[in-house]
């Protein structure tokens, strides 16, 4: 997690977003110890306490170079599974899909 009083601004913003209906992803990228993965259990956090029941975290991921994370050509096939997992209609259509054209 954040620390206690760090990047409140930055949670706030995320937080609100949580609940608005403008974008349906949120991407926090940058270089390795910046602190993205605090943010992203912070607010997660943020989200189970203040939020409950009216906002779902899909997904989080990492990459670690060097290791299998860091694989790209599996980015994709993860992120579509774990959504799956969570959203059956999305699954639906996608396994559709790969049934329509097997190539994918």
């Amino acid at each position: 997690k954040c620390m206690e009083g760090t990047r409140e601004q930055l949670l706030q913003d995320l937080e609100k977003w949580t609940t608005s209906n403008e974008q349906n992803v949120a991407w926090i990228s940058g270089i390795a110890g910046t602190g993205k993965s605090a943010v992203a259990v912070s607010l997660a956090s943020r989200v189970r306490e203040n939020l409950e029941g009216s906002v779902s975290l899909a997904l989080t991921f990492h990459c670690v170079k060097g290791e299998e994370t860091s694989k790209l050509s599996l980015l994709v096939p993860t992120i579509c599974y774990y959504l799956a997992q969570i959203c059956p209609a999305y699954g639906e259509i996608l396994l559709d899909i790969f049934n329509r054209d097997p190539s994918l």
